[in-house]
């Protein structure tokens, strides 16, 4: 009996690749820097006359292995083999595409050319770094990926003995995390306040909400005014935008904020 393919896990993945991906992913399962010595080029060829829909009465088992194997005896064990690799493959595509397509290409390339000891080309990629982390933070989002970029600079002056700087570096990282907390865990208020009218109830008594009661973002946000008023306005902003969410009306704020 022949057994369709197309129902199949690794055919639910192999239609997840784009069109304009197709021919960059049989280039990849065909490398041997990927596929750890078992080659799929032949099975991704096949496979091509099939995509993007895998549709065919005759995308079987049978005949996908006749193709790969002419003469020989059909082999389930050796097909499934074939199918769960190409599966992995296409999970590592996925990874390797998301991978060359991050931004923070340039921070994990720091933390390579530390490692490897070529400072010409560490001490470039820092000098780009440090001058993207001065500027003011313009969202939660970025405030988030500067903690990896200043865990990489970090390693940079680890590795050339900066001591004297590294500290100001670490002021600096820990400066960036309290933004951090703030901005999303007002986020975080923003989004239970806006949709309170058709969530679950929120018990005040969970531990979350009784740490968040002990926080005074007021007073805070208002030290980071006077020493650092660049960075206190998006914070200032999502604080407002929170006080005007919750049940006591304040006039003031809500003048503030507009």
């Amino acid at each position: 009996m022949q057994q369709i393919l197309k129902n199949s896990t690794t055919i639910s993945l192999l239609k997840l690749i784009k069109p304009e991906e197709w021919t960059e992913f049989k280039k990849f399962v065909a490398s041997p820097v990927f596929n750890k010595g078992r080659s799929y080029e032949s099975l991704a060829a096949i496979l091509s006359k099939f995509y993007p829909e895998f549709n065919s009465e005759v995308f079987t088992k049978q005949n996908i292995y006749s193709l790969l194997y002419p003469g020989k005896k059909f082999k389930e064990s050796v097909m499934n083999t074939m199918l769960s690799g190409l599966n992995q493959m296409c999970e590592e595509f996925f990874l390797y595409q998301d991978l060359m397509s991050d931004p923070q290409r340039e921070v994990r390339l720091l933390r390579q050319y530390c490692k490897r000891g070529d400072k010409q080309r560490a001490d470039k990629l820092f000098a780009k770094l440090e001058a993207k982390v001065s500027k003011p933070v313009k969202s939660g989002l970025e405030s988030y990926e500067r903690l990896e970029i200043l865990d990489s600079m970090d390693s940079y002056y680890v590795s050339y003995d900066k001591r004297k700087l590294r500290n100001r570096h670490l002021l600096d990282s820990l400066r960036n995390l309290d933004y951090y907390f703030i901005l999303q865990t007002l986020t975080f208020q923003k989004e239970m306040l806006s949709g309170k009218f058709y969530a679950e109830d929120l018990t005040d008594e969970s531990l979350p909400l009784k740490l968040l009661k002990l926080i005074d973002f007021e007073k805070l946000i208002s030290m980071i005014e006077k020493d650092d008023p660049e960075n206190s306005i998006l914070l200032r902003i999502y604080f407002l935008i929170v006080k005007n969410l919750e049940k006591n009306f304040d006039e003031k704020k809500y003048t503030e904020l507009k």
